[in-house]
């Protein structure tokens, strides 16, 4: 059994080795495959799925249309779950690192359950009280859309707005981006620690993300 294994191995092995072989015999060939595979994988996609997607690409295609057509491939393949946040609604608060887009995300999270539900609905609240302009461009989406906004300090707040906004269906908390070393991360979950409110968390995270950062 031990030797059939080694065997199988050895041959699985090969196989691998003469499949890279014909690749790269067939990248060389195809200079603008080989291109859309380098930027592929240099935007962070694991190998075997930037060759997967090069693969798709129509031979002789020009390498404008076969970047768009890769970036097109990955886009439709990207996995997405809907787990009832715009159907069943509740209390979101979401987090992540500056810069990754969470009051964006918010902004169009409300929008979109507006659309389908009502403004009357939803609610947003911010606990970024380090940064004044985020809190304003919270502050104008709010605005635009029709729906109250709060502003929390602490835990003791947070549980006093929830509070009043008990009748809303969908409540989405904006909070300051901070790296996982800052020492302000920890009292900012504590604030998100409202038992009664049953607070669940979003992680937003860059969509450029190496596939290593999402593990």
């Amino acid at each position: 059994v031990s030797m059939r294994r080694e065997v199988e191995g050895l041959r699985q092995l090969l196989q691998d080795q003469l499949s890279s072989l014909a690749w790269n015999d067939r990248l060389r060939r195809e200079p603008v495959r080989a291109r859309v595979l380098r930027d592929l994988s240099e935007l962070g996609l694991a190998s075997d799925v930037a060759r997967g997607l090069t693969e798709r690409i129509p031979p002789g295609t020009a390498g404008g249309e076969a970047w768009r057509l890769a970036l097109a491939l990955l886009m439709k393949h990207v996995p997405t779950v809907d787990d009832g946040l715009l159907t069943k609604g509740g209390t979101f608060a979401v987090v992540g690192p500056t810069g990754v887009g969470k009051t964006t995300t918010i902004a169009k999270l409300a929008a979109r359950y507006a659309l389908m539900h009502g403004a009357r609905d939803v609610a947003l609240v911010s606990l970024d009280h380090y940064r004044i302009g985020a809190r304003d461009q919270l502050l104008t989406f709010a605005r635009i859309l029709g729906v109250p906004m709060h502003v929390a300090a602490n835990a003791r707040e947070l549980s006093g707005v929830l509070a009043s906004l008990a009748d809303r269906k969908l409540v989405l908390i904006d909070t300051a981006g901070m790296s996982p070393r800052d020492d302000r991360l920890a009292a900012q979950f504590a604030t998100l620690a409202v038992p009664a409110a049953r607070i669940r968390t979003l992680l937003a995270i860059a969509g450029n993300s190496e596939h290593l950062a999402l593990d």
